[in-house]
């Protein structure tokens, strides 16, 4: 049993190193498209004879969408060197807002509400905006890939002992007791392989651990719930 247990770990261990290798490799070869891709934009926009007009509009949304893509890349590849990163005040709201902005199409094709509920002001947490922006995209679309059309997902926020908690409520089938470990090891998902890689909520607790917060899957009222803690800043 100890030998079967060993070889796991050894390898998990392999499979995390060759992650490390192929997210160094990936973040390396998409700086270069990404800097051309707003580069060109910016030019585009340049060139544009109405600043108010919607093609322009739709040029400066290209621009700010690779900039996010370009900070993505670069906190990725700082997770692979091991970096920690700084910490700064994060405000949560904001980025909820802008996760939800990212998916409003999948939402829509899907049929899909998503409802917030917000338990007083939120404060300032503990983090680096783009990690946390990353995981609450990642909860966020896995919510509404696991609810049934004309369901719903429930956002919903509280503030405890110096703490903001940060739920994500699906309506799916929900996980199995057995499993709500697993969903968290690399390369584990009850997706079809063509759907999903075992990655995303791997990636996710590490990130959330990397901004001196948790992430776990709780007991919910319908689907999957998950939990994001972060500590208020100051």
């Amino acid at each position: 049993m100890s030998g079967s247990s060993d070889d796991q770990a050894r390898l998990r261990t392999g499979r995390l190193a060759e992650l490390g290798l192929m997210t160094a490799t990936l973040t390396h070869e998409l700086r270069q498209p990404l800097f051309a891709i707003r580069s060109l934009a910016q030019l585009a926009q340049m060139a544009q004879s109405s600043e108010d007009g919607p093609g322009n509009r739709h040029l400066a949304e290209l621009v700010r969408q690779t900039e996010l893509m370009e900070q993505i890349v670069a906190t990725v590849g700082a997770y692979a060197r091991d970096d920690t990163g700084i910490l700064a005040p994060v405000d949560l709201e904001a980025e909820i807002k802008s996760a939800l902005g990212l998916l409003t199409h999948l939402s829509k094709q899907k049929g899909v509400g998503i409802e917030c509920e917000y338990h007083g002001s939120l404060l300032p947490v503990v983090g680096e905006s783009t990690a946390i922006l990353q995981v609450l995209v990642n909860l966020f679309q896995n919510a509404v890939d696991a609810s049934p059309s004309m369901g719903s997902v429930s956002v919903r926020t509280q503030l405890e002992s110096g703490q903001v908690m940060l739920y994500v409520e699906d309506e799916g089938s929900g996980v199995p007791v057995e499993l709500r470990e697993r969903v968290f090891e690399p390369f584990f998902t009850t997706k079809d392989p063509e759907k999903g890689t075992g990655l995303g909520l791997f990636l996710a607790r590490e990130l959330i651990e990397r901004c001196r917060g948790e992430l776990s899957l709780v007991d919910g009222d319908k689907g999957a719930c998950f939990e994001i803690r972060l500590s208020t800043w100051g």
